[in-house]
């Protein structure tokens, strides 16, 4: 729309008489044309606009003569004073009202009867009669207005209501030019675009200094960000940055050089550009093509208007770049069958799907050709591809940044209705085909056909040992959770991996119910609701029956073999667990002489044969080894370890590592009740041989030993209980049972991974329970360390019992000399030197008994609270630690109480 010049100086109320009539025959004139692309339009952006400029040129009344200099004719304008414009006529209906006092500046008709075009910026023709054409002059007081010249490649000024993208086209194209005061100029980014859009057109940019212009561009950044608010949003930031100058980051010399590019780069006009050319030319434009009309963009490809100060009508140069942006929607279409083509067979699918969807579009080209219209007629008949393959274009951009084309394409499925979603849905079927294909090779022999990830939810590594295979050769591609759920994956991967491991480790053959036709026909069916309904739960039963067809053919061969199931747990359950407490006695007798030497002289070999040697028979798979410990002596070293068939290698993977770290803990136990009984053993065998009625210091040392054995010796048998019958018995019959009723594999994995937890937790060796192991190594160590200084004492005492009766059976004579008076007090101060070392000692092992309950209890472990209860019977430890005391009355109580009604029900 062209500025308009404001007249102040003709009286509004004689301006409404004279207008009155020839607003009347104009409103009667254009009742009878259809303005079709005005109602296409954004009406919404077109009110906006006119409303800006309106309050744009009342504000700029004192610069009317240079806005006069913006009409088409270059010798004059013609000024309509104080026009006053109602929305009274079906022209403006969707307008805001435009009442207030104001001109416009309107462009001459290139008319033979020189009559004014007032509808020029529709490209509407309004002929008047010459009677009215006189009266209109006449009335209105038009008058010649001689102004300056322009250059001509200044195009004429419009307001134009449409689509965001076209005007951001237009504003774009490097033939645009502006006032300085322009409200619609182009912003600082669609500048930016211009001037990349020209050094791009000239293939070289020597002229500009690119990383001069980038600092100073960030300066400005800087300071706008420096003057502006603290809390600015990002739009706002947008909107400020839009508004400055693209001019003011050159240098006078680089505007220059700027200018006198766009200058060199204009379109000189000598293009076709009749109203005959623009049909065919449109034609061009909406396969994408430049054509005299429009031009391809040297950086974008988008198709821009080509010498707009040329074009007649700003209605056909609307339509002409609504046509280009269609061609450039559908150039890109056209490229991205390249993009999905490198994505395998699913690419490859899909682009047959869009090239036979491209395919009307080409024969609408054709039809179009062979029978010419209007512009406006072929803008209609566009209107549907235009919003088709916007909609599509964005589904394949989308689509280039995912993974997987099936799960864009499903996601997309789910945000669309009608016909989208037809055309959709159609697709997918086609596109899901050699995924489908894969999913019935897998579901029936275990094999995957491709290595294109992409494509399929499952991934094989080829680089693992034989520990990984059920647990990580084989896994779920995270990123098909979106359409698949993990649960239905993880059953998929299962029926597959089963039937791999039969035909690997247990040299079997065995398959499913279904061949693979009639399995992709069912597949089929199931795919097809999951797409139209998203129901997964078809798929989800399909894939278990066929889990658990396979899994009991698997299973029924497993449970044959000597390594069964009930035969491999039982066995690490006596021999790994030492649960068998003849074994454990056994080789604690045969082993005793070694385990006092250093561990740096382990001798495996050794311990093997010994080992051999003590069973009645023969356990290939049972051999000592030399684990990872603290100790310093053999015995902390020792572990027992199991050769596994190469069928539970798989199988268990990194599980059969459990039972190491559990074993070395139990074996520890073992050891320490072993020290503990020899401690009361040889304790019991001096009592019985040594004569207190000579050596009263001696009964109260020994007494001293005798309290603290009690109670270790109490302590070790209630742990005992507890590890033997509590936990490991307990637990392997759930283990067992659990073995029994499975159906799967994956059962009984979950039934042994639930028994190692359950020990593992039983014996303290979780990371949460650190402080709880910490405090009974503490209680081992005690009793280890008593076991040392019980056999210095009995040392010292044996030798000076010995001494004193042969004294005293032998040589009567020597009870009153002065050396056996010395030997006797030098025993009696080392029997209360001993006697303080106990008392001393027991002190520590009560407090660490303190701490070890009071972990026990914080463990938040029913179990272990049971322990603790066990462990302190009669308040003993309470009654010595006041916090002890209240978690043993109050919280132990409470959860007791639940504890036994759970298990009573």
């Amino acid at each position: 729309m062209l500025a308009p010049p404001l007249n102040e100086n003709v009286d509004e109320q004689d301006n409404q008489e004279r207008i009155s009539p020839i607003l009347t025959q104009i409103s009667k004139t254009v009742n009878d044309i259809k303005f079709n692309i005005l109602r296409e339009v954004d009406k919404s952006l077109s009110e906006l606009t006119l409303k800006s400029a309106s309050d744009i040129l009342l504000r700029k009344r004192s610069e009317s003569k240079t806005l006069r200099s913006s009409l088409t004719d270059s010798n004059g304008t013609f000024e309509i004073s104080e026009l006053n414009l109602s929305n009274d006529t079906d022209t403006f209906g969707s307008q805001s009202s435009m009442r207030s006092e104001t001109s416009l500046t309107l462009p001459l008709a290139e008319e033979s009867d020189g009559i004014p075009n007032l509808c020029k910026q529709c490209d509407i023709k309004v002929k008047y009669s010459q009677k009215v054409n006189e009266y209109l002059s006449e009335g209105l007081t038009i008058r010649r207005i001689k102004c300056r010249d322009h250059p001509q490649w200044e195009h004429q000024r419009h307001i134009i209501a449409a689509p965001r993208v076209i005007i951001k086209t237009f504003k774009s194209n490097a033939a645009y030019k502006w006032f300085p005061n322009d409200p619609n100029a182009p912003d600082f980014y669609e500048q930016l675009d211009q001037f990349f859009e020209v050094i791009g057109q000239r293939g070289s940019c020597a002229d500009f200094n690119i990383s001069s212009i980038q600092l100073r561009l960030s300066k400005i950044l800087i300071r706008i960000k420096t003057d502006a608010t603290e809390h600015i949003s990002f739009p706002e930031w947008v909107a400020i940055v839009g508004t400055c100058k693209f001019q003011h980051l050159l240098t006078a010399q680089e505007n220059r050089a700027y200018e006198s590019l766009r200058w060199i780069l204009r379109d000189k006009g000598d293009q076709d550009l009749s109203p005959e050319s623009r049909f065919t030319d449109a034609l061009h434009g909406i396969m994408g093509y430049g054509s005299p009309h429009l031009k391809m963009s040297s950086l974008t490809g988008r198709l821009h208007l080509r010498s707009p100060q040329h074009q007649d009508s700003i209605s056909d140069s609307y339509l002409l770049l609504t046509l280009g942006h269609l061609g450039y929607i559908y150039r890109e279409l056209r490229r991205y069958l390249t993009i999905i083509e490198q994505k395998g067979e699913t690419g490859a699918a899909l682009k047959k799907c869009l090239q036979k969807y491209l395919l009307n579009f080409h024969q609408f080209y054709n039809i179009q050709k062979r029978n010419p219209s209007s512009l406006l007629c072929l803008y209609r008949k566009t209107r549907s591809f235009l919003m088709q393959y916007q909609w599509l274009l964005g589904v394949l951009k989308r689509m280039q940044n995912e993974k997987s084309i099936l799960i864009s394409l499903y996601e997309e499925l789910g945000q669309r209705f009608g016909s989208q979603r037809y055309l959709l849905l159609k697709w997918l079927r086609v596109v899901s085909q050699p995924f489908q294909i894969r999913l019935v090779h897998w579901l029936s022999s275990g094999q995957l056909t491709s290595f294109n990830f992409d494509e399929f939810f499952i991934k094989k590594s080829e680089n693992l040992s034989m520990e990984d295979f059920w647990q990580r050769r084989y896994q779920f591609i995270e990123i098909f959770s979106r359409l698949f759920h993990p649960q239905l994956g993880k059953s998929v991967i299962n029926v597959g991996k089963t039937l791999v491991y039969s035909r690997k480790y247990l040299g079997i053959n065995v398959g499913t119910c279904l061949n693979s036709k009639q399995l992709r026909n069912v597949l089929q069916n199931k795919f097809d609701q999951l797409f139209r309904y998203g129901d997964k739960e078809p798929l989800y039963e399909l894939v278990h029956d066929l889990h658990f067809q396979v899994s009991a053919e698997v299973l029924i061969h497993l449970r044959k073999i000597k390594a069964n199931p009930e035969y491999l747990f039982s066995q690490l359950h006596k021999y790994i667990f030492l649960a068998d407490i003849s074994f454990v006695r056994e080789c604690i007798a045969i082993f005793g002489h070694l385990f006092g030497q250093s561990k740096s002289s382990f001798n495996t070999q050794a311990f093997n044969e010994l080992k051999d040697r003590m069973l009645s028979k023969f356990i290939p798979e049972l051999y000592i080894d030399k684990g990872n410990s603290e100790g310093t002596e053999c015995w902390s070293v020792l572990v027992f370890r199991w050769r596994f068939p190469s069928e539970w290698i798989a199988l268990l993977g990194t599980d059969a590592i459990l039972y190491e770290a559990t074993s070395m803990a139990l074996w520890r136990f073992h050891y320490v009740n072993y020290i503990c009984e020899k401690i009361f053993q040889k304790q019991t065998t001096f009592r019985n041989r040594a004569d207190f009625k000579y050596f009263k210091d001696l009964l109260k040392t020994d007494n001293s030993f005798a309290n603290l054995i009690k109670i270790c010796l109490n302590f070790i048998q209630i742990l005992k209980e507890y590890l033997q019958n509590e936990l490991l018995e307990s637990e392997l019959v759930r283990l067992l049972l659990a073995c029994n009723e499975a159906n799967t594999l994956d059962d009984i994995l979950t039934a042994n991974r639930i028994y190692l937890r359950a020990i593992k937790l039983g014996t303290l060796q979780t990371r949460s329970l650190r402080k709880c192991n910490h405090y009974l190594q503490r209680l081992y160590n005690f009793i280890l360390k008593l076991d040392g200084k019980q056999e210095e004492f009995l040392k010292i005492s044996n030798e000076t019992m010995d001494y004193i009766i042969n004294d005293r059976m032998n040589k009567a004579h020597a009870l009153h000399s002065s050396y056996y008076r010395d030997q006797k007090l030098h025993f009696c101060r080392t029997c209360q030197n001993y006697s303080d070392v106990i008392d001393d000692l027991k002190k520590q092992f009560n407090s660490a008994m303190i701490s070890f309950l009071f972990s026990l209890h914080l463990a938040d472990e029913d179990s272990l609270r049971l322990l603790a209860l066990k462990l302190d019977p009669e308040g003993y430890y309470g009654r010595k630690e006041r916090k002890l005391n209240l978690v043993q009355a109050f919280e132990f109580r409470r959860k007791a109480k639940w504890y036994k009604a759970v298990k009573n029900m």
